[in-house]
């Protein structure tokens, strides 16, 4: 007689009333290529990357570096108390070496321009055999995804077994990976439930990679003619088909999390080489790559919230006369296209690297983008003073990672490609779980011009109050017809309420229309859909001739509401605000408005930004 399983002693647990279903939790692989040699691969001795100094700022939540790389070497500080390492050998340390690289140093072929401080690193994977029989990079099948991130998390700001905590200064913590078993279906996973209790409990913003869905792409366009279409034609059936096939590619736990920003990717990166022998299917720069999960996100939210390079991703025809419709594979060689990165060598070698692409990819790079956001941020700390607390930086990191989001490059042709009687309704709600709030240009964030103006706003509120704040007028614009551009963004970080299905505790919000008419048109993303999650980014245009008076402003009053049960702790929000017309025009904005921002303007009960 065959003994049974110890688990057929617990069968009252299966038989317990007060459980109504029992869901397994997926352990999130990460498949480690066989080939990590050709194809891309260049000795990296060469590039000069200069010490980090500092307290870590971003926190990586992956599998283990390999730390004596040449790219990385001495960029990374390596917190491993569970003893993962021992499980790696060097060729497997893959991912993580890669994702430390992005963050480190971004795409190899865009400069390599290194952050200045340490990036800190928490292995969550090991290596181990996938059911195919291939090696994966994978959380480890005897804990849970959520415990293992819970205790990683809480040991950055807390004492563990007698040590301090081991990294308090970090405001960004990355996480690019997913479970490939459970896209979003209604209901808010336990995963992206963590994070938002996570990030609200220690003021801390997740950068969440949407995940990759790799499924092939059936085109309407009958098998064998494929070879007839123009560039511009192949583009359109690819969106349709992306579009078509929607149910299939939705947002993979936990990057639903309603206090994280949600990273896409871009079908970009700064290789100057075509696919050999492959497709590519994009002409236009910025659009979401085939691969890259989108929303919409927890009760239709916008996510992901923005776009960033993830490297241009190549497909091939899949051969056969099986199906009657062309059908597009994607491939992943470890040439370019695609983004160039450190990894080990098959043999541990300290000096290689090679082309990939993702949506960890983008999210890697919108957390090093942190870094360069946050010495902002440290400039006008020095202006402020004490008026810009250290407590703010995670919203504020928030608030300028998607600020400078737009569909400007995607918009005109989405619209060309989808816009039909089935989607006219709420095209702008359907368009925008393929774009979210768009791509995002950072370099505008970090910059002004002389005809462009960024400035920044933050407090606290609570259940029922507001905030006013004005933007005063370049009087240089007065009854001008030229086109400006108003963004605004707001972010905060809320308390959840898991037992209701509202979720979000705090609701923040304005009204961009309202005190404002030199850019009252709304564009972009819906304006419903932008009130669902907890960034509201705004952007609007005008061209009439508005006359006003030197001391007028636009008005942006910031409200509060309990959303989801009692707010019981004020709540933390950043909003940024950027005022521009076209480049080369004689109207200084820039100066204009930052004179009057030195002197208050004097409106009762109406503070400046």
């Amino acid at each position: 007689m065959v003994e049974q399983p110890d688990v057929w002693d617990n069968i009252a647990l299966l038989q317990c009333d007060d459980i109504m279903h029992i869901r397994p939790v997926g352990q999130c692989a990460v498949g480690i290529p066989e080939d990590t040699t050709d194809g891309g691969v260049v000795a990296a001795s060469s590039l000069s990357v200069d010490s980090p100094a500092g307290d870590p700022l971003v926190a990586l939540l992956d599998g283990m570096p390999l730390a004596g790389h040449q790219l990385i070497d001495g960029r990374t500080i390596v917190d491993d108390p569970d003893d993962f390492e021992s499980a790696y050998l060097a060729r497997e340390r893959v991912h993580g070496t890669t994702m430390g690289s992005l963050v480190c140093l971004g795409d190899v072929n865009d400069g390599g321009n290194p952050i200045g401080r340490p990036l800190y690193v928490r292995p969550i994977m090991k290596p181990r055999r996938g059911f195919d029989g291939k090696f994966v990079e994978a959380i480890p099948p005897d804990v849970l995804p959520i415990d293992l991130v819970h205790r990683a998390v809480r040991r950055l700001y807390e004492s563990e077994n007698g040590e301090p905590p081991a990294a308090p200064s970090v405001r960004v913590i990355n996480l690019a990976i997913c479970d490939p078993v459970r896209p979003l279906n209604r209901e808010m996973s336990s995963w992206a439930r963590l994070l938002d209790w996570l990030s609200w409990k220690y003021n801390v913003l997740f950068v969440v990679s949407a995940g990759n869905q790799t499924a092939d792409l059936e085109l309407e366009v009958p098998s064998g003619a494929l070879g007839g279409l123009t560039d511009e034609e192949l583009e359109e059936s690819v969106i349709r088909s992306v579009a078509s096939d929607t149910r299939n590619r939705r947002l993979l736990s936990p990057s639903e999390t309603l206090n994280g920003i949600t990273v896409g990717a871009t079908h970009e990166d700064a290789s100057s080489q075509p696919p050999v022998y492959l497709l590519d299917p994009f002409t236009h720069e910025g659009l979401p790559s085939v691969i890259s999960a989108h929303g919409p996100g927890y009760r239709r939210a916008i996510k992901p919230e923005i776009l960033l390079p993830g490297g241009r991703q190549p497909l091939a025809e899949k051969l056969g006369n099986s199906h009657a419709n062309s059908v597009l594979e994607v491939r992943s060689p470890t040439g370019p296209p695609g983004q160039l990165v450190a990894i080990p060598g098959a043999q541990g070698e300290l000096n290689r690297t090679r082309y990939t692409r993702g949506t960890s990819n983008a999210t890697a790079l919108a957390s090093r983008a942190t870094h360069f956001l946050h010495e902002v941020i440290e400039e006008l700390r020095e202006d402020a003073g004490n008026g810009l607390g250290r407590d703010f930086d995670a919203v504020l990191l928030k608030t300028l990672l998607v600020h400078g989001a737009n569909w400007a490059n995607a918009w005109n042709l989405y619209r060309q490609v989808l816009l039909d009687g089935q989607t006219s309704r709420r095209f702008k709600e359907y368009v925008g779980r393929f774009l979210g709030y768009g791509s995002t240009d950072l370099t505008r964030v970090v910059a002004c011009t002389d005809q462009r103006v960024t400035v920044l706003g933050l407090g606290l509120l609570g259940d029922g109050d507001g905030d006013e704040f004005a933007l005063p007028l370049p009087p240089s614009l007065s009854a001008k017809t030229e086109k400006r551009i108003l963004t605004i963004t707001l972010a905060w970080l809320t308390p959840v309420n898991s037992t209701r299905q509202n979720y979000r505790v705090a609701h923040l919000w304005f009204n961009p229309t309202q005190q404002n008419d030199i850019a009252p048109k709304r564009l972009y993303a819906d304006h419903q859909a932008v009130l669902r999650g907890t960034v509201q980014h705004e952007v609007l245009e005008g061209e009439s001739a508005v006359p006003f008076q030197d001391g007028d402003f636009i008005g942006i009053k910031v409200n509060c509401r309990a959303d989801a049960g009692n707010l019981d702790e004020p709540i933390r929000y950043g909003l940024a605000v950027t005022l521009e017309v076209a480049e080369g025009l004689a109207i200084p904005v820039y100066e204009e408005v930052r004179q009057r921002l030195r002197v208050p303007v004097p409106v009762q009960g109406m503070p400046t930004l």
